[in-house]
């Protein structure tokens, strides 16, 4: 199985990665991302009954195509779901009639990135020591994936990470959960004083700069890298084995740099019937734009919601979409991307585009206000005494607003709402300690580890990037240092 960039340009043969190569370096070359030449198809039959890491397995080999001796895989995907305090990995429930909320959030940080991170995490670290190599694995967060990120790499030899946050733009626990581990010799947390799409730009200046970023063995394990994108998959199956009762289901995708959809799309491919594939987005609805209209406009600013980890303008892997939208035309996604990129950031696309995304990918879209997500957690909670984190709660108004319950839906549930207590106490309109006793869970290891970090001071060991200071060199220094200090240790 070969990888290829999304952008391609007119009389340029294009380059092929390996699936080794393609996770280890994050981007393409050519400032793409990347994305699988072919798209396998999945054994359904074979696969229905399998566990979450036995599928998981089936999903990698099928991409990884004899680059892992198969009892390594299996031995990968195994130890990659130790920390997880469900034996099944992941639970379903029936919340409210024909609608189902995939738990994706049993790992240690109450996430459903913890599932993609700590696969991806393992595989990387497995090329690593095979190469006798290391690398700055460079993270830009808005809420979750630095917790992932940093709960996955911790204490790995060969792999130090630098992870970027926007600082007051974070739950408690959020910001806890990822200041825990600069207790860790290999774990760099830095608050900066803007939005998550701001911290970005830094950080892909240095991966535009390709001599910097060679020099100093930087990647990336955002949703940029394909790894996350292909462990994101697995559940769609997982799920859609599970309800059984029906030869289709819809799925309803709380979205916002767009990873989750692109999972979506990609199991599409793979032979995952699918009636229909809803983005649920919050009040930052560029892709809800682009998805109903085929424009996606980037706003002046980047509202803060309750859902916090989808507070993006920016949503990076809109390149994938435009990309298997096209039927794989590398030159048009070039084209598009450098139109978003550049100017006053907007991208518009033809009807024949827009048709396949709504055709040929059966998406639909809804973008759900902050007085909905209180709203809805509300309901859910009078009346069925679940608690919803915001993000998942995005994803189940949206599959309510648009009525199919005809066809089973299974919205992808992000967090454990012990992640957002302050955000459940205003929404179902009970003090804090009462929230804090709805989201416990005695019997959980990981939701009593992180109920305990909200009621702990928040740590103040931090580097901080400030507005007025030049990010892309604070950066570049930071990795400097970090790589210097590797080769002291090591040497």
């Amino acid at each position: 199985m070969k990888f290829v960039s999304t952008q391609q340009q007119e009389g340029v043969p294009p380059r092929y990665y390996s699936f080794q190569e393609a996770l280890i370096s994050g981007w393409a070359s050519n400032g793409g991302m990347l994305l699988p030449v072919d798209v396998p198809k999945l054994d359904m039959q074979r696969c229905k009954t399998l566990s979450y890491p036995e599928l998981c397995y089936e999903v990698l080999a099928l991409f990884s195509e004899g680059e892992i001796p198969s009892k390594d895989l299996r031995e990968i995907c195994n130890r990659s779901f130790v920390d997880f305090s469900r034996q099944n990995v992941v639970e379903i429930k029936n919340v409210q009639n024909n609608i189902f909320v995939c738990e994706l959030w049993h790992g240690p940080t109450l996430a459903f990135k913890d599932l993609g991170l700590q696969v991806l995490a393992e595989l990387i670290c497995y090329f690593l020591k095979k190469e006798d190599k290391r690398l700055n694995m460079l993270i830009g967060t808005s809420g979750d994936t630095g917790g992932s990120a940093l709960a996955a790499f911790k204490g790995k030899k060969n792999v130090d990470v630098i992870c970027l946050y926007p600082q007051g733009r974070v739950s408690k626990v959020q910001e806890n959960q990822m200041l825990s581990y600069t207790k860790e010799s290999n774990c760099y947390v830095v608050a900066v004083d803007g939005t998550s799409d701001d911290l970005d730009v830094p950080i892909e200046n240095v991966f535009n700069n390709l001599e910097f970023k060679e020099l100093h063995c930087c990647s990336s394990v955002n949703s940029v890298n394909i790894g996350r994108i292909l462990v994101q998959i697995v559940h769609y199956f997982w799920s859609y084995f599970r309800i059984g009762n029906s030869k289709t289901v819809q799925f309803s995708v709380p979205t916002g740099a767009g990873g989750h959809l692109t999972a979506g799309m990609l199991a599409q491919l793979m032979g995952l019937p699918m009636d229909s594939l809803i983005v649920a987005t919050n009040s930052n609805d560029i892709m809800h734009q682009f998805l109903s209209t085929g424009t996606a406009e980037v706003a002046q600013s980047c509202l803060a919601t309750y859902s916090n980890a989808m507070d993006i303008q920016v949503p990076y892997n809109i390149e994938r979409i435009l990309n298997l939208a096209s039927g794989r035309n590398g030159e048009l996604t070039k084209t598009h991307m450098r139109s978003f990129k550049s100017g006053p950031k907007a991208l518009k696309i033809d009807s024949t585009l827009l048709t396949a995304l709504k055709e040929d990918f059966h998406i639909k879209s809804v973008a759900v206000s902050d007085d909905k997500i209180q709203k809805c957690m509300k309901s859910i909670w009078d009346s069925e005494k679940y608690v919803l984190d915001p993000h998942t709660a995005v994803g189940l108004y949206a599959a309510q607003e648009l009525g199919l319950e005809s066809t089973p839906t299974i919205c992808m549930g992000c967090a454990h709402p012990a992640k957002f207590i302050e955000t459940v106490s205003e929404c179902l309109e009970i003090p804090i300690l009462a929230a804090v006793d709805v989201c416990s869970d005695k019997n959980h290891k990981n939701v009593s580890t992180v109920t305990e970090l909200f009621l702990s001071d928040t740590p103040t060991d931090c580097i901080s990037f400030n507005k007025s200071e030049n990010w892309v060199e604070k950066l570049m220094n930071l990795i400097e240092n970090v790589t210097e200090k590797y080769y002291k240790k090591s040497s």
